[in-house]
């Protein structure tokens, strides 16, 4: 027994290290094309960002400084912009692998599984076809959205930090108020800073998770408030404190983004009104939400009850339902107002139940040899249910990513 273990493990470390060099070098390559290629294809936004690192951008805004600070250091390196950009967002590409796979192990204990999971999710994309695209105004991404928006490269750059929000916010949120309910150990204060830096940190990346961070965490907040009656007041001030540097951070890029005029002379800020933006790219809102995650959703329906007991879970739906609202209720004033800002918001809760969902798959996969046989029937059923779409999006998400890296427009 022992033997197969280290077999198992040896697999494990060799098939991970082989998939992370085949993922890492075919993302370098398609961030570089996005980067370099000027004929129409390989279309990314990654082009503004080679400007804003050059000084010679003048029509966006990034108050987010983490991406373009890293390019610029690898510049130094390298010599060239376009590359610099391209190993930046590769870079936090492979961190945030890294930190799934640690994460995905430890919550689940599965090696192989694991790691296979790690590569799904990083790869999974929204469903898709010709002959959903003609019920959704001939689009394959744009109105639906995906987990993986391989065009944008700083939500790429942020998913490191995103990742480590989710876990450290699951897990503080379940706990803040017996943590400080009597004086913290040093242990406990150790956790709140690593989780006060991550949120920090996504947010000097690319914003969009962290407002629906906060919105999601404001409400739990409230309502444990309520719920007790105001007597977790002290536990409440004092996990506030994680957020104060966030909360400036994201002041100040909301005075600089969101007020005023945009650098085109426009009227700036936020605006209200249901489906104002999404209505553009979609006539059917429901379906896109479907095809985007069929996956994390047939799951919920199995374990549904699992949002009670499982931290983590309920976290992720918590955000999911956080990034629908907002990009239902909210847009942007002027030119700024069609690119749907808000919607990469709904992607980061989208990205997180994709991961909480292959949690929850691996978990009961690992759980059928302590069942009897009519339970373990009824557990292969379910398993086989949730794996439909979750192959599918997976395999569609290949598909995908090769369209893209064969210069494909990802619209």
């Amino acid at each position: 027994m022992k033997n197969k273990k280290v077999i198992i493990n040896i697999f494990d470390i060799v098939l991970f290290a082989l998939l992370l060099c085949v993922a890492t070098n075919k993302m370098f390559h398609l961030f570089l094309n996005q980067a370099v290629v000027t004929d129409g294809s390989y279309f990314s936004d990654i082009k503004a960002y080679v400007q804003e690192v050059l000084g010679t951008n003048e029509l966006y805004d990034f108050p987010y400084r983490v991406m373009f600070k890293t390019a610029s250091i690898i510049m130094n390196f390298c010599g060239s912009a376009e590359l610099a950009m391209a190993l930046t967002i590769t870079f936090y590409n492979f961190i945030a692998i890294i930190i799934t796979k640690i994460f995905i192990t430890y919550t689940t204990k599965a090696k192989v599984f694991s790691t296979l999971a790690t590569f799904g999710l990083f790869f999974a994309s929204m469903i898709y076809s010709d002959w959903f695209a003609s019920k959704l105004i001939g689009y394959t991404y744009l109105g639906v959205f995906s987990p993986n928006p391989w065009h944008n490269g700083t939500y790429m750059a942020a998913r490191p930090f995103m990742i480590l929000s989710f876990m450290f916010g699951a897990i503080t949120v379940s706990r803040y108020e017996e943590d400080f309910k009597d004086k913290p150990t040093l242990k406990v204060v150790a956790l709140y800073i690593a989780y006060a830096l991550s949120l920090l940190l996504v947010t000097m990346t690319k914003p969009s998770y962290t407002i629906i961070h906060l919105f999601t965490l404001a409400f739990i907040m409230l309502f444990r408030f309520c719920k007790a009656k105001f007597a977790n007041f002290k536990q409440s001030l004092i996990y506030a404190i994680c957020y104060i540097p966030t909360l400036i951070e994201l002041l100040g890029q909301y005075s600089g983004v969101f007020t005023g005029t945009t650098a085109r002379g426009e009227e700036s800020g936020i605006g209200i009104e249901l489906f104002r933006v999404w209505n553009q790219y979609t006539p059917n809102l429901p379906l896109s939400l479907f095809l985007a995650g069929a996956f994390p959703i047939v799951v919920l329906i199995f374990h549904f009850k699992s949002l009670k007991n499982d931290n983590y879970y309920r976290f992720s739906w918590q955000l999911y339902l956080a990034g629908l609202l907002t990009s239902v209720v909210f847009y942007e004033k002027g030119f700024r107002e069609g690119h749907f800002n808000f919607a990469w918001g709904y992607m980061c809760g989208l990205f997180i139940v994709f991961l909480t969902a292959f949690i929850v798959w691996i978990k009961d996969a690992m759980s059928l040899m302590t069942l009897e046989k009519t339970a373990r029937v009824r557990m292969i059923c379910m398993l086989a249910v949730q794996a439909v779409p979750m192959v599918a999006q997976v395999l569609l998400g290949c598909k995908y990513f090769l369209y893209l890296y064969r210069g494909g427009l990802y619209y």
